[in-house]
């Protein structure tokens, strides 16, 4: 029996909770967990483990397509089938195929794709699950892949902005450990026979002392650096896993808040938007988006407020009360007509999606500045704390 699974969401991260007008303080107490509970994506089929090696992109491709084929009339397991069939890449090729067979054996769409979570997400899944129980598979399926291609513009436009501050880091710790291994010790040689045995100054005593603390768990380092730029390397790549971990992991970055923030708003008016096209009841809807939303803050914002328009309250009230939620969703609620509100959703959803790609310059530039800001720091205490012993020995050397 195939024991190894790909991680879940919340077993690969924590399923980080946005609402990221800041980030929580709470975050870096989490973040080794965070990288201990990495787990590389597999899937298994029967008895063999396929490694994931297909990109999101053909998995947006595959929604688009079989939109497109289900609109068209075509009967849904012939037509995964046949994309199955023409597909390149072998471990998607047989995920489809398998599919397909599911489906032609009265299974649902939405639970066969759940059979393989490496590559069809929780929220895409109970996404196909709507659009089946309203009778909308296709339009819901095309709306998974315009999310899924943001998503995937998004990353792609992070990932840019974070190589600079990523290599920036990477090459502050070489320094760092051939400073600390190679050069202080050399330092310390030369003030032990030039000083005889004169006190140091703090600051040189404790560099000294880091030094033989990294000379002494070299191997050590020598494995973390090597790890991650594996890591990275490996978080930088294209697979489903990898883009869901980066995502996260970027998270973590001071100034991402906005970038998720507004993300998150996208992903609600954008999944209240086909909900409300389903003709889903608004609190049923609210509660939908909420199990669906990413952020914790606006999902029990989005719970309270299904609560509130049960027990009487007006929606637009029940939205402005809630903190996490923007204002111009209650505001778009309480002016635009009923018959109109699913296209004006869809039109804040792209709106907010704009907003989230544009925060991502105001985070470039602030990462770029904190890498040089740690190279720099970092590089010139060791500077410092190695220069203030030579004042002393050129002034033993001048007769001072």
């Amino acid at each position: 029996m195939c024991r190894t699974r790909p991680a879940t969401d919340s077993e690969l991260l924590f399923w980080l909770h946005f609402p990221f007008a800041g980030l929580y303080s709470g975050h870096w107490s989490q973040f080794g967990s965070l990288i201990q509970s990495v787990s590389r994506a597999r899937v298994c089929l029967g008895r063999r483990e396929v490694k994931v090696r297909t990109s999101g992109s053909d998995i947006a491709d595959f929604y688009k397509q079989v939109s497109l084929l289900l609109k068209s009339g075509l009967p849904m397991a012939d037509s995964i089938r046949q994309l199955g069939m023409n597909f390149e890449k072998p471990d998607f090729k047989e995920i489809l195929l398998d599919i397909s067979e599911n489906v032609s054996r009265g299974e649902t769409l939405s639970g066969a794709m759940a059979r393989h979570p490496a590559y069809f997400t929780k929220f895409q899944t109970r996404m196909v699950e709507a659009g089946e129980k309203s009778e909308m598979l296709p339009e819901t399926l095309a709306e998974i892949a315009n999310s899924a291609r943001f998503d995937l513009q998004l990353v792609s436009i992070v990932r840019d902005i974070a190589i600079y501050p990523v290599f920036a880091m990477w090459f502050a710790f070489v320094i760092l450990f051939y400073l600390m291994t190679v050069l202080v010790p050399e330092f310390k040689a030369i003030f032990d026979e030039m000083l005889g045995g004169e006190p140091l100054p703090a600051l040189t005593e404790l560099i000294l002392e880091l030094a033989k603390f990294f000379v002494r768990y070299l191997r050590f380092f020598v494995a973390a650096l090597a790890g991650y730029v594996v890591f990275f390397i490996w978080l930088f790549g294209g697979t489903p896993s990898a883009k869901r971990l980066f995502l996260r992991v970027i998270s973590f970055f001071p100034g991402a808040g906005s970038i998720y923030y507004n993300l998150n708003i996208a992903k609600l008016c954008a999944l209240w938007s086909v909900l409300m096209r389903q003709e889903i009841g608004t609190a049923d809807s609210l509660r939908i988006v909420s199990s669906l939303i990413d952020s914790r803050r606006i999902s029990e914002s989005l719970q309270r407020a299904a609560r509130s328009v049960e027990d009487g309250t007006a929606l637009p009230d029940a939205l402005r009360q809630e903190k996490a939620i923007s204002g111009m969703i209650p505001l778009t609620v309480a002016h635009v007509p009923e018959n109109e509100l699913p296209q004006e959703l869809a039109n804040l959803a792209v709106l907010f999606r704009d907003k989230s790609a544009s925060s991502t310059r105001v985070a470039s530039a602030l990462w770029g500045m904190l890498a040089i800001i740690f190279l720099s720091v970092s590089i010139g205490t060791i500077v410092i704390a190695m220069f203030m012993p030579l004042i002393s020995i050129f002034t033993k050397l001048s007769g001072g």
